[in-house]
């Protein structure tokens, strides 16, 4: 693939994935867990307080 958009469009995304191969299988890339902005809103009272309002 030469591009960005080929690389989207072409690649056979359910191919990848936990159980489908062996690179994924403790990837948290996805997942709909970020550790850092955890880590970021956990760490400060002042971001924890932002979370928990929406603002």
């Amino acid at each position: 693939m030469q591009t960005y958009k080929e690389l989207v469009e072409e690649t056979d995304w359910s191919a990848f994935g936990r159980g489908k191969d062996e690179r994924c299988a403790n990837c948290m890339a996805h997942c709909g867990y970020e550790p850092s902005a955890v880590f970021a809103t956990v760490g400060s009272l002042r971001e924890s307080i932002r979370a928990a309002t929406g603002g």
